[in-house]
């Protein structure tokens, strides 16, 4: 099983969460070299928000997050040495948390990257070629 350290520190990005994105993303990258080649996973946390606003609703705003799975040569450019990967996206913890500005949002995006913990990553370093293998994060 992989050793996930984290390499890095918290990080602020700009785009990650496609036309949803509505501010900020944090994001948190992990990366394992047991296995000789370097596994690397980017754990990401935006606000967000739905494009089309029903007219006279109020605006809501909530957490998305973006996962990618990377394998690589070089764990400290994973981009430009890759080999392989993959991108999961989800509405993070809409269901449990919505907000009415994008501060907001952003302020809980960055909590939730701060208490991501590697421990969360159930991910086995090797590429999933089906949906079947994809890991699944708590």
């Amino acid at each position: 099983m992989p050793v996930w350290i984290e390499i890095g520190t918290l990080d602020d990005r700009e785009h990650i969460g496609g036309d949803t994105q509505a501010g900020r993303a944090f994001v948190r990258r992990f990366a394992d070299r047991t296995h000789g080649a370097g596994a690397v996973v980017e754990v990401h946390y935006y606000a967000a928000r739905d494009d089309d606003c029903a007219s006279g609703a109020r605006e809501e705003f909530w957490v998305g997050r973006a996962t990618t799975y990377t394998r690589c040569t070089d764990i400290h450019s994973p981009g430009e040495t890759e080999d392989w990967s993959d991108a999961m996206f989800s509405d993070g913890d809409r269901d449990q948390a919505t907000f009415t500005s994008v501060e907001a949002a952003e302020h809980r995006a960055e909590r939730l990257a701060r208490a991501f913990s590697a421990t969360d990553i159930r991910w086995d370093g090797q590429p999933f070629r089906d949906w079947s293998r994809a890991p699944h994060l708590k």
